[in-house]
């Protein structure tokens, strides 16, 4: 072949690729263009569904609730409540099991919102009734006590929460009750379907107390932030925390009270709408558009209740986008300031941090999340008031600040963020529940945390020194021992009692006290609503055997015997297997062998003797 003939068919094939890359590119084009259009015929489809899900939002009839009231009580406190039947629960053509309300008794308002367990056949009507057992048991509370002071320190017992959920019952009873079922078994089942949680708050002149019992969450916000209620946990089954479990009232409520004058806003949100805005601000920023087109007359936006529009997104209505389960807020806004200047602090904080996020607050200071030099770090502020020194204890570890300093107002201090679990966290997630799984490990855990609080207690009061309310999220554990910030601890011992219950009762109402027997302990805790506990075993080489169970009768709490020996109390009578004994404080017997000789002795401590 010579070279003209090569240099031809060279070129020839060059410009068959060449006209094939043509087409190539041309199809390509095409292709773009095609993709292109989709896609913004797709985005026009996706704006479309929006707006009309928008346009449906506006309709109140679409809705299950849909109140806008003012409070009776308080002209300056106006009201809304809204809930909405799940897209799943449309197609199943089931009931909405979420329920939701405002009212006003005695001078106190009310918001209540509750969420029926799904797998409970009836909780659409445990809901309502959980909702009207708050109003009942408030409206009692409020009318038995003379003064505002009283009155909280009511909300805040283990004792109104226990009546709330008795009331709860009654109610579920006298349901169970019209369905003329004979057998206390099948009462008991039937009565286990109405299973719901339930959320409330409560707002007085001065204060506002918030409960939660299971999912949801409860927000008190102002201009600037917002403070959670519920401390989150992993999942756990509504069943778990819900008003049918017998333990509910000492096990699983979280519960605070939070100055007017510093949040003059409540939010109430059952999961169905809050797990869609848990992360980041979002849940506070919804409380603000909330309140901006339910209350700010001048706002341009329509009333939808379940509508959010996130930063560079559409307005979107997340019931029917984000979720298939029911939604349900109430929400109070008090026409009024707080006294607190929260852009000065944040800005104090700023000076010696590079971002400040608020977590925690009540009367007592307030707590930081900050991003500082050393890594992430607690900043905690608190009024001033001569301040507490750096302090050595033998009970606890008080934390070293990595920087402090003060305005004309508050002290702050910087503290290194602690791999350890606050007492309000361990609380609320339910670590100071006994663990099914690991019994005795779990309850050497909480009688150890219990026991060395009780120890910190004695050890500041020989110091002249007390714990204030704000230990709850200012005192941790790692299992092993505490961490106390200064903060955590007060000079005025006045109150020092009464505080101290609070706390306790806060975090350990379900113990009732520790059984030793020589150097075992083990905490034995209430057995709730129900007539039987669960069962204890014997220390040392019996731990295999049974000791005995916590039964109630008449009212009463007792230990029954069920090992196979018999028990001597200090007295000498003798408690037989299958009898039982009440269950006091210094109550202390041995066990007998067939010969009897002692073979172990237990003494029984309550909590309140520690």
């Amino acid at each position: 072949m010579d070279d003209k003939t090569q240099q031809e068919i060279v070129t020839c094939v060059v410009e068959s690729i060449l006209s094939q890359q043509s087409v190539i590119d041309s199809v390509q084009g095409v292709d773009d263009v095609s993709n292109e259009k989709k896609a913004v015929s797709k985005l026009d489809k996706h704006l479309r569904i929006i707006e009309e899900q928008l346009e449906k939002a506006k309709d109140p009839s679409t809705y299950e609730t849909y109140d806008f009231s003012e409070s009776a009580a308080d002209k300056k406190i106006k009201l809304f409540t809204a809930r909405k039947k799940g897209t799943k629960h449309v197609l199943e053509k089931t009931p909405c099991q979420d329920y939701c309300l405002a009212t006003s008794v005695n001078g106190c308002t009310i918001l209540a919102d509750a969420d029926g367990v799904s797998s409970c056949e009836h909780s659409d009507v445990g809901s309502k009734l959980a909702c009207d057992a708050v109003v009942k048991t408030v409206a009692m509370a409020s009318k038995s006590c003379r003064s505002e002071a009283t009155l909280i320190e009511r909300l805040m017992s283990v004792s109104f929460r226990e009546k709330l959920v008795s009331i709860w019952i009654k109610l579920v009873m006298e349901e169970v009750g019209k369905k003329n079922i004979q057998s206390s078994a099948e009462q008991l089942k039937e009565f286990s379907k109405y299973g719901s949680t339930i959320m409330f708050a409560v707002i007085t002149d001065n204060w506002i107390v918030a409960g939660n019992l299971g999912d949801g969450q409860i927000l008190v916000f102002n201009d600037s932030y917002g403070v959670k209620l519920r401390v989150h946990a992993p999942k756990d089954s509504s069943r778990v925390r819900c008003l049918a479990n017998e333990r509910c009232a000492r096990e699983d409520f979280q519960i605070e009270k939070y100055p007017r004058n510093l949040f003059n806003g409540v939010l109430l949100s059952t999961d169905g709408m809050y797990e869609s805005l848990d992360k980041g601000t979002h849940f506070y920023d919804y409380a603000i558009q909330m309140r901006h087109r339910f209350f700010d007359r001048t706002s341009p936006e329509p009333y939808q209740a379940f509508c959010y529009k996130e930063t560079g997104e559409p307005y979107k209505d997340f019931s029917a986008m984000r979720t298939q389960d029911d939604c349900s807020v109430a929400l109070a806004f008090v026409d009024s300031s707080v006294e607190v200047d929260y852009d000065k602090v944040e800005q104090c904080i700023l000076n010696h941090a590079q971002a400040a996020f608020l977590r925690r607050q009540n009367a007592d200071c307030m707590l930081f999340y900050v991003k500082h030099d050393s890594g992430y770090a607690d900043a905690v502020v608190s009024p001033l008031c001569g301040g507490i020194e750096k302090e050595l204890l033998k009970t606890a570890e008080v934390e070293d600040a990595l920087d402090a300093w003060c305005d004309d107002k508050y002290s702050y201090a910087l503290y290194r963020n602690q791999q350890a679990w606050t007492l309000e966290f361990m609380q609320c997630t339910g670590m100071l529940r006994i663990d099914k799984t690991r019994p005795y490990e779990s309850g050497q855990m909480i009688m150890n945390l219990l026991v060395q609080l009780s120890e910190l207690n004695k050890e500041l009061s020989g110091k002249g020194l007390c714990l204030n309310l704000s230990a709850l999220f200012n005192i941790s554990f790692d299992g092993r021992k505490l961490y106390v910030k200064r903060e955590a601890l007060s000079k005025d011992t006045t109150q020092a009692s009464r505080v101290y219950t609070e706390i306790i009762d806060r975090c350990f109402s379900h113990v009732l006290g520790i059984l030793e027997c020589s150097e075992n302990k083990q905490p034995l805790f209430d057995i709730g609503y129900i007539d039987r506990g669960r069962k204890y075993f014997m220390s040392g080489n019996l731990s295999d055997k049974e000791l005995g169970q916590l039964i109630r009768d008449n009212r009463t709490t007792r230990i029954k015997n069920t090992s196979s020996y018999n028990w001597q109390l200090n007295g000498g009578e003798r408690i037989q297997p299958g009898e039982s004994v009440e269950l006091i404080s210094n109550l202390s017997f041995s066990v007998l062998d067939d010969k009897d000789n002692r073979i172990q002795e237990y003494s029984y401590t309550s909590k309140e003797n520690l």
